[in-house]
């Protein structure tokens, strides 16, 4: 089985930059993709979800309903795939920071901001409710870190930490 590492080739199509972030699902890492020479973020499962089937199932699910969201306001699926037992997501790589650091840095966030912020993460849950897919902000699961800010504000959800698939969307 293939164990992400800098350099290491991903599909044929995606050469490891560095590592990002770890979770519990697993690990998420800067990539190039090779033929269009573009950076983006790829996450790879963690040996213990993936020696489970219902693991590797969640993993599944998640890759399909991420990519059929399709909102400006949620990170874009590129791919998915198993490259040697390796199961990975491939997404597109956001520049930004993401809100939990913003309050952390700025303090408290002005009246406009705060809505602007609330009215986009709220399209995004909004898309993510229309088409089956629950989302479990306000649990352990849902915090300031599943959305990231650009500079002019523009939020994007990452739906990494937080997609589960009602059984009606398959």
């Amino acid at each position: 089985v293939k164990e992400p590492a800098p350099d290491v080739v991903i599909a044929g199509k995606y050469i490891l930059e560095g590592q990002l972030a770890t979770g519990g699902m697993g690990s998420v890492w800067v990539a190039r993709h090779v033929d269009l020479e573009v950076p983006v973020a790829i996450k790879f499962m963690g040996p213990e979800v993936a020696e489970s089937e219902e693991g590797r199932n969640r993993f599944e699910r998640e890759a399909k309903a991420a990519a059929f969201l399709q909102s400006p306001h949620v990170v874009n699926v590129q791919d998915y795939g198993v490259d040697d037992g390796l199961a990975y997501i491939a997404m597109e790589l956001l520049v930004g920071e993401d809100l939990e650091d913003r309050l952390f840095r700025v303090g408290r966030l002005s009246l406009e901001e705060t809505l602007a912020i609330l009215k986009q993460a709220s399209k995004a849950l909004r898309r993510a409710q229309d088409i089956g897919i629950v989302a479990l902000c306000g649990q352990q699961d849902g915090r300031l870190r599943d959305c990231l800010a650009d500079t002019d504000l523009l939020i994007r959800v990452n739906h990494a930490r937080w997609p589960r698939v009602s059984e009606t969307h398959r």
